[in-house]
């Protein structure tokens, strides 16, 4: 399994760290086709947001699109953090499809005889 990338922004303000989970990963069932997944939030929270982007025809696209996110966040000052992952499944449950609900069975209008 990929491990997700960790970065960290100290906010001196408030004395609070901002944590950003980045991670590629192939798209479930699918032959080729891979996803990037973004989730942030305060460090030692769990996430507020979960972004999914994708897909892309292959998993050098998504690690492309990690390095410019990565490097437009480093920057603005964030630092990476050689840290564990603290919001994995957060983001491979984002990334696994979700059955869809079936359709609502409606009656007919009017019967014909």
């Amino acid at each position: 399994m990929l491990r997700p990338l960790c970065i960290l922004r100290h906010e001196p303000a408030t004395d609070t760290h901002t944590r950003i989970e980045c991670l590629i990963r192939p798209v479930s069932g699918s032959g080729s086709d891979w996803v990037f997944l973004c989730a942030i939030c305060l460090d030692g929270e769990l996430p507020e947001r979960v972004s999914v982007q994708g897909p892309f025809p292959c998993s050098l696209s998504a690690r492309f699109i990690l390095e410019q996110v990565v490097d437009g966040l480093l920057g603005q000052g964030m630092r990476i953090d050689e840290g564990i992952s603290r919001w994995s499944a957060h983001l491979l449950q984002q990334s696994t499809p979700q059955p869809a609900a079936p359709a609502p069975v409606r009656e007919p209008l009017f019967w014909y005889a």
